[in-house]
């Protein structure tokens, strides 16, 4: 797997384990993905890139392995809209796959987020696309997909329409959602994501 190349010191400091143990008890998690964030998670890249069929979607940063009970290192980081809540947890993946908001709902389920396409944004308003682990297909070996936020968003707001037999099965699955009207594929493993990673020359 090729390395990524993060911005110096841009990481937010050591993950919070009991927090891998609780998404691990719901996703298989890539042990390559958890070895790059146990030193890198929240950090940043610069003039990152990844190509997909028809574009290149830029790749921002890794979402932090942290939740509102982890113990932040270091002074407080207000995050720049609510200050009340530090940077390191609105940008962290429990604060966007589990907290209920506008993106949150239209991730609608087996759909992990760790990556922003945009820098110093509020991710949990649906404008903001991410990229995912997919477990829908294969829950062992899930590969990773673009969460095109805005499309998601629309696709919730008729699904949030039908009768609640449409929506869900008798064991809870999610039905009738429109899949591949916001994702992209982009990738067969998390390996494979860092390997087609490029970096763009500053003019």
């Amino acid at each position: 797997m090729k390395p990524i190349i993060f911005i110096p010191n841009s990481e937010v400091g050591p993950v919070d384990e009991r927090v891998v143990r609780n998404l691990a008890e719901k996703y298989r998690l890539d042990p390559d993905f958890l070895n790059l964030m146990r030193a890198y998670h929240g950090g940043e890249l610069e003039n990152a890139v990844i190509q997909l069929a028809s574009t290149k979607m830029s790749v921002c940063y890794f979402l932090s392995l942290y939740d509102r009970n982890s113990k932040l290192e270091g002074a407080p980081r207000p995050h720049f809209e609510q200050k009340s809540m530090d940077t390191r947890l609105v940008n962290s993946i429990d604060y966007v796959r589990n907290y209920e908001h506008q993106s949150s709902l239209a991730l609608f389920d087996a759909l992990l987020p760790f990556a922003s396409t945009q820098k110093d944004m509020c991710l949990d308003r649906c404008y903001v696309d991410l990229f995912c682990f997919d477990y829908r297909e294969n829950q062992e070996s899930p590969g990773i997909v673009l969460w095109q936020a805005e499309q998601a968003a629309e696709a919730y707001m008729d699904w949030d329409q039908l009768e609640l037999e449409q929506q869900f099965d008798h064991q809870g699955n999610v039905l009738s959602v429109p899949w591949s009207e916001f994702l992209l594929p982009v990738a067969d493993s998390f390996a494979d994501f860092c390997d087609r990673i490029e970096y763009r020359m500053e003019t």
